[in-house]
């Protein structure tokens, strides 16, 4: 009603203007005059269509009030004038991205992804239907809870700790493990193990976590490990490259039982004792003290020894 009025009296204004001066200029005639003797103004509007950028307007449109230009108002300057637009008063920032040129919410800034944040302030203004179904932040992403630059909706670890991401996180959003033995980069001794040092397992918990099992705690991981399950007494001594009780002569006796573990070859070349007291030694078949690797007479009976023998090992004569 207040446009209405404030319409009335500028055709008013207009009209006893114009019959007052009844001295038009050429310019103010180039449209046409009426029959009072002033410039034809075809939409009633108050501005003479001489100087009416907008002179067709529809009785309708005309009540909603026009601008010195003859034309609807639009005060935000968004080519939707304000009797239908629902957001009359947009700044420039908030039309800088488009605003809606028809429906529920025209003149309005657009937001082409319907997620409640517009365009013009919109980061991500493409958001598919999945993106958003963890949510979104204020710039209109995808939330990153733990901020691994994996957003929630596809990260399959979305609460990782600072300390979890350390070493970096996978596609799904989880702690890295290099060499997938299911224990993550940023906790594993050994992240790098090969395929063939997994094979057996790895260390779970303390202070090896992610290394390569090693049962028997002889310094040799399991997977290659030939004796694996060593008890201490067997590790004693010491163990080989393959993790098995040294056996330093190669008689065949590991170095843990072994009385003489530093048997030549010439000493064990007739054989060495396999259990008792000596184990480990050469071998004296007949007992008389000289082994058989040196024992020309090595089968002497107890008579021929109780008489005692040579260097040889044969009976004195």
């Amino acid at each position: 009603m207040t446009k209405m009025l404030a319409l009335i009296t500028q055709r008013r204004k207009f009209l006893r203007a114009c019959i007052k001066s009844p001295n038009t200029l050429p310019h103010e005639m180039e449209k046409g005059i009426d029959s009072d003797g002033c410039p034809v103004d075809i939409d009633k509007d108050g501005v003479p269509d001489y100087r009416d950028d907008c002179p067709k307007h529809s009785r309708f449109e005309t009540r909603r009030g026009v601008d010195s230009r003859g034309c609807m108002i639009d005060t935000d300057k968004d080519e939707i004038p304000d009797y239908k637009d629902v957001c009359p008063k947009d700044s420039l920032e908030e039309r800088s991205k488009g605003v809606y040129q028809q429906g529920d919410q025209i003149g309005c800034p657009i937001d082409s992804d319907n997620d409640n944040v517009q365009d013009y302030r919109d980061d991500c203004p493409q958001n598919l239907p999945t993106e958003m179904e963890k949510g979104l932040d204020l710039r209109g992403c995808p939330f990153d809870r733990d901020k691994d630059d994996v957003p929630d909706y596809r990260d399959a670890c979305p609460k990782n700790k600072h300390f979890e991401i350390r070493k970096g996180v996978d596609s799904h959003g989880c702690p890295v493990d290099t060499d997938q033995d299911r224990v993550p980069d940023y906790k594993d001794v050994c992240f790098e193990n090969s395929p063939e040092e997994i094979s057996k397992g790895v260390i779970q918990q303390g202070t090896h976590l992610g290394c390569p099992i090693d049962n028997d705690q002889d310094g040799v991981p399991d997977y290659r490990d030939n004796c694996p399950n060593n008890r201490p007494a067997e590790l004693r001594k010491g163990v080989n490259s393959r993790g098995c009780p040294l056996d330093t002569d190669k008689d065949g006796v590991h170095d843990y039982k072994d009385v003489c573990f530093n048997n030549s070859p010439k000493e064990i070349s007739k054989g060495v004792h396999q259990q008792g007291l000596h184990l480990g030694c050469p071998i004296d078949n007949d007992n008389d003290g000289v082994p058989d690797y040196r024992d020309n007479c090595p089968n002497n009976n107890r008579i021929e020894i109780r008489k005692g023998v040579d260097s040889r090992g044969c009976p004195r004569q």
